[in-house]
């Protein structure tokens, strides 16, 4: 079996940008913190990936002189056609040097100009084959091959994220740039062929932190943050085994995967934390493969004039300044994560006189949990947050310290009662001593930004739209002194 693997190279793509005179006079090399006076003190906000806290942090461990240049890969395996046959898997880079309105905007400097795609027919995603699909050894194969895809598109920028690359950009001033992956957007299948865990079934389902599979809906816990250093050290260990069943035993334990990872190649890249949740994933998988289509079949069961009555709604619609005036939603099926986005604008308004409670009670209730996902995607497209606000919601429990190196003591941290203890394995147990009771903040500043967190998967919101973070978690220690959290990115 071949598969075949067609990109550009991203070095040589960068370098183009880094010579193009209508984007270099917008590129950013250095991290920045930036902040608002509100009257009284000033307040840090951040509204670009380089505003951050991990391009700062990574920026800090380079030699003196040395500039990020960052990459943010989004992939994600898609149909090619209509008809559904041709499927390929695009990997899509852009670089976040440029502001978030450039490299996710429309034209040169975007993705959608620079794209990268990994195969056009059968590619990194793999055929199914019947007689081997679902098994170990089958989906092992198909995850070996991913990656040592991803190793061929980032073999230009391995070596230099190691010792660095001098270039002469457009203002001819040699800069020292260090290649690094920033970002990697894409939904849980992706992710966890990313950083290699075995998904949902798994006893660590989450590809950013440890949280135990039967903890998935407590969010009363705070876990720590799985790292590379960590994958690398339980590989390690598993192929030290003596026999291939022990290190199977070995690797199910911690839900990993005996494959190189494509990412480790490169320095000051650690996937774990580079994964992020991202609102095109949000709108294209969980409305449109979920919510949307199930709110369909209810409205079919009703019969063809509750389903011409919906098209009928959304024509009716006001027309709206960015919003698609769609027709004949109900036959929609081939479509982007924008156009589905825009059906989830209007699907209460168009749906709420005809998924009543008396007539369908299912659907009512699945439109009400879809007018709660709204609420959430619609704070999650704001574009900017900050360091302080508004505490609206709040939860009590005790936040790990820093992480010292892997093999240590077992890690049991309690929370306030009632939360019960948990226990990792030996091999992701750093020795983490509980603090005193913070209270983990979701916060919102109306003024500026709001903020949230997912505490169950440690992840944080990321607006493909405009390329934005959108959360910060904060702990809240005691002396109403706000910190950041560790697993605030």
């Amino acid at each position: 079996m071949s598969d075949n693997l067609h990109h550009r190279d991203l070095w040589e793509w960068a370098a183009d940008l880094l010579r193009d005179p209508r984007l270099f006079p917008h590129m950013v090399f250095d991290a920045q913190r930036l902040s608002k006076f509100d009257g009284k003190t000033f307040v840090r906000f951040i509204d670009e990936p380089f505003t951050a806290d991990t391009f700062w942090n990574v920026q800090s461990q380079l030699p003196p002189g040395g500039k990020p240049l960052a990459f943010v890969l989004y992939a994600d395996k898609t149909r090619l056609s209509s008809f559904g046959t041709a499927r390929g898997y695009p990997v899509v880079a852009r670089l976040v040097n440029l502001p978030a309105d450039i490299h996710n905007g429309q034209g040169v400097g975007s993705g959608n100009i620079d794209i990268f795609v990994v195969g056009t027919d059968a590619l990194t995603q793999v055929k199914e084959d019947r007689d081997h699909a679902g098994k170990p050894n089958w989906v092992n194969f198909k995850n070996a091959v991913w990656h040592e895809s991803l190793s061929k598109i980032l073999s230009s920028l391995a070596s230099k994220s190691h010792t660095g690359q001098w270039f002469e950009c457009l203002d001819n001033i040699q800069r020292w740039f260090f290649p690094i992956i920033l970002i990697l957007s894409a939904d849980y299948e992706e992710q966890c062929v990313m950083s290699l865990i075995r998904g949902i079934k798994c006893l660590w389902p989450c590809p950013v932190c440890l949280v135990p599979h039967d903890q998935l809906l407590n969010t009363l816990k705070c876990y720590p943050c799985w790292t590379s250093a960590q994958l690398q050290e339980v590989l390690k260990a598993a192929r030290d085994e003596a026999t291939a069943e022990e290190k199977e035993e070995k690797l199910k334990e911690y839900g990993l995967r005996d494959i190189a990872n494509a990412f480790s190649t490169m320095m000051c890249t650690d996937v774990h934390n580079a994964l992020l949740w991202d609102q095109l994933h949000f709108n294209g998988g969980l409305y449109r493969d979920h919510l949307w289509a199930e709110l369909q079949k209810f409205i079919v069961s009703l019969g063809r004039a509750k389903v011409a009555q919906i098209d009928k709604n959304y024509e009716a619609f006001p027309r709206w300044r960015n919003l698609r005036h769609l027709a004949q939603v109900m036959n929609i099926s081939f479509a982007d994560g924008g156009v589905y986005k825009d059906i989830s604008k209007m699907v209460v308004h168009a749906a709420h006189a005809i998924l009543t409670e008396d007539d369908c009670p299912r659907g009512y209730l699945l439109l009400r949990c879809t007018r709660l996902f709204l609420e959430v995607d619609a704070y999650a497209a704001l574009e900017v947050h900050t360091t302080s606000g508004k505490c609206v919601f709040a939860i009590t429990g005790s936040a790990p310290a820093p992480a010292p190196p892997l093999f240590r003591s077992p890690l049991s941290l309690q929370l306030s009662a009632p939360a019960p203890v948990f226990t990792l394995p030996s091999a992701l147990a750093p020795a983490l001593t509980p603090t005193p009771a913070p209270v983990v903040a979701f916060v919102v500043k109306q003024k500026y930004s709001w903020c949230y967190t997912n505490v169950t998967t440690c992840s944080s919101f990321y607006s493909l739209g405009k390329g934005k973070k959108m959360c910060d978690m904060k702990v809240k220690e005691p002396g109403n002194r706000l910190v950041p959290s560790p697993l605030a990115k």
